[in-house]
């Protein structure tokens, strides 16, 4: 569990860097406008999942504290962001640190269960590599639309050349970002299998 000691602590320190991400956000929105993927009802959905989704980790943490290891498992099992996030830049950052944060969660249950889950590497690079294809999907939708955008204001079209190619890559990115989601539930299936099976305690006592 040593690897992990770096992501345990990258967690911690995301409270800070979404500071950051929050100011550069606001940088960057004129630029993020332009995108037909950054409509108001997209992004208040995903900030919300998200927001939902941190809730979650935070009802882990209360159970890792009484060493309820069974409903830490269970509520692990909702937490990860596995939607195409595509709303901004930003919003996909604070998915990949929320997942990063969840997965150090999981990293503790297992050493609190005495477990030893050997794919928790391969998971996050799975992670790290979902946000990479998010902000390349992203980056390659407002390219087009500022093309678009471009030709549109210089009364002209886009070639059909052109958008074929914007189309192809976008289908390709976007099967890519699907198989990964898929790499992603199976090996965390294997990961909250090995702990499930393990029989657990709960460390805790209902009367």
């Amino acid at each position: 569990m040593g690897y992990f000691t770096t992501a345990i602590a990258l967690a911690a320190g995301i409270a800070g860097l979404l500071i950051a991400l929050y100011i550069a956000r606001s940088v960057l929105s004129p630029v993020i406008s332009l995108s037909k993927l950054n409509p108001f009802k997209r992004k208040n959905r995903e900030e919300s999942t998200l927001h939902n989704k941190g809730r979650i980790l935070k009802e882990v943490d209360k159970f890792l504290e009484i060493g309820d290891i069974k409903q830490c498992l269970t509520l692990l099992k909702e937490s990860f962001v596995l939607e195409h996030i595509k709303s901004t830049p930003y919003a996909i950052e604070l998915a990949r640190m929320h997942n990063l944060a969840a997965l150090s969660r999981l990293s503790e249950v297992a050493r609190k269960a005495g477990i030893s889950i050997k794919n928790l590497p391969y998971i996050e690079e799975l992670l790290d590599s979902r946000g990479k294809l998010l902000v390349l999907y992203f980056d390659t939708l407002t390219l087009r639309d500022n093309i678009r955008l471009k030709r549109k204001k210089e009364r002209g079209k886009m070639a059909s050349i052109k958008r074929d190619e914007f189309a192809n890559k976008l289908k390709e990115i976007k099967g890519e970002i699907f198989s990964n989601k898929e790499l992603i539930r199976r090996a965390l299936k294997e990961a909250f299998s090995l702990i499930s099976d393990s029989k657990i305690e709960t460390g805790i006592t209902y009367h």
